[in-house]
């Protein structure tokens, strides 16, 4: 493959990027890596370009909760054995019993019971077990308190790789739908109508990780992915995945119902990726929309959407995702061969928990594209900001930065996204 020229542009003395794309590669790839840059206007708020009563803006400081408070998250180096003993979790390790009485520890559940990662350099000679995602659990208190300590306990006993809090991010997406996007952003990021798919083109599954999807949406019926391996109804895992019924995804949020908004689908996690918040469903038609304005209408055969549900509308109306729910969700996406996952939300909080399944999705030849968050700031946003990740930051049509967009080394591409767009 090859690229186009690169411009460079400096903004707040950080340096941005613009990448275009040149057609100097099979047909296949060159489909492949145009739905990429598809996907780039979906990781910034169209809003930004609509009139400013029309504007929604969601920041870490308008999120109350930063992690969930009686949830967190510890690897360890080794497989340990959990059980429950008169209502407390036992592993036969005298330290962590004796901190997770304390702290009365209840519950516990292993995210990745045979997740692993593998060598990034072994591609080419087979892949060799690198780490074990299996390793990798939650764990719940019986009523919330200061995990601080607790936490800084952990992280002093040998046998821990990191133990951290259950973070929650916050959607990056705009309400609005944009229809048509500007003819000049298409040629800007050399996207042509005429570009078509050889009948022979393998089929492009891109995992969109939101808050669910519409079934019912005749908008996008069409291109909505189905697990041909699972048979509807039946009650039985036909696929051997663990997911029973999975058929057209997973609905993977487990939050208790006191934090989502009244009507929401809290937990458990189950077979039905409904959204009841509405911008996942708006992800799939913005795809959709721009799919048909940027490729061939008869392209469409050849793309499909997986909806896996990841987040929720809490009682503040502003859409939470909880890291071990997408962390989850982003494995499901990688075993069920997703060639691309699409991420629309984000936050300040550094996960290794996130780190650790994306090196997993990276390692397996899946492409993350998330967006890089809407502060205007230069911190890092996660996940955008994860070595492995795709960050798309936005640009204005006069190629300077768009003015909400964060900025930084850490962006990988810069697209238009500030009035790309018309609804």
């Amino acid at each position: 493959m090859g690229w186009g020229e690169v411009l460079e542009l400096k903004e707040e003395n950080v340096m941005v990027r613009i990448i275009g794309y040149k057609c100097c590669c099979t047909t296949s790839s060159i489909y492949f890596i145009l739905i990429g840059f598809i996907l780039i206007f979906l990781t910034y708020p169209i809003s930004s370009g609509l009139p400013s009563s029309k504007k929604t803006s969601v920041t870490p400081d308008s999120c109350a909760l930063k992690s969930h408070p009686t949830e967190f998250i510890v690897k360890f180096h080794s497989k340990i054995n959990c059980h429950i003993e008169n209502g407390i979790v036992v592993t036969h390790f005298n330290r962590l019993d004796s901190l997770f009485r304390i702290y009365k520890v209840t519950h516990f559940k292993a995210l990745f019971p045979n997740g692993l990662i593998h060598d990034k350099n072994a591609r080419t000679k087979g892949y060799q077990r690198l780490n074990d995602l299996s390793n990798i659990y939650r764990f719940s208190l019986a009523k919330p308190r200061d995990l601080t300590k607790l936490l800084v306990s952990l992280q002093k006993i040998p046998t821990v790789v990191y133990a951290e809090p259950n973070y929650f991010y916050y959607s990056n997406t705009s309400s609005e739908i944009p229809s048509f996007i500007e003819p000049s952003v298409l040629k800007k990021i050399q996207l042509s109508p005429d570009l078509k798919v050889g009948e022979n083109d393998s089929l492009v599954v891109i995992g969109i990780i939101h808050t669910g999807m519409a079934e019912a949406s005749s908008a996008i019926s069409d291109m909505i992915w189905r697990n041909a391996k699972e048979i509807p109804g039946n009650g039985i895992d036909d696929d051997g995945n663990g997911f029973i019924d999975d058929i057209r995804g997973w609905d993977f949020v487990s939050v208790d119902s006191i934090y989502a908004a009244k009507g929401e689908d809290a937990e458990p996690p189950d077979c039905d990726p409904s959204d009841y918040d509405g911008y996942g469903t708006l992800m799939a038609k913005i795809i959709k929309n721009v799919i048909g304005q940027a490729l061939d209408n008869s392209n469409n055969n050849k793309i499909r959407l997986m909806p896996i549900r990841a987040g929720f509308k809490s009682r503040t109306q502003i859409s939470l995702f909880k890291a071990d729910d997408c962390a989850e969700a982003i494995y499901y996406a990688v075993e069920k061969h997703a060639s691309i996952v699409q991420l629309s939300w984000g936050g300040p909080h550094f996960s290794h928990l996130l780190q650790d399944v994306i090196s997993y999705a990276d390692n397996s030849h899946c492409i993350i594209i998330a967006a890089a968050g809407n502060e205007n700031s230069v911190e890092p946003h996660y996940p955008a900001a994860y070595p492995a990740v795709w960050a798309i930051a936005a640009t204005d049509l006069d190629d300077k930065k768009a003015a909400l967009s964060n900025y930084g080394t850490w962006i990988t591409i810069s697209a238009p996204g500030s009035q790309a767009s018309r609804s």
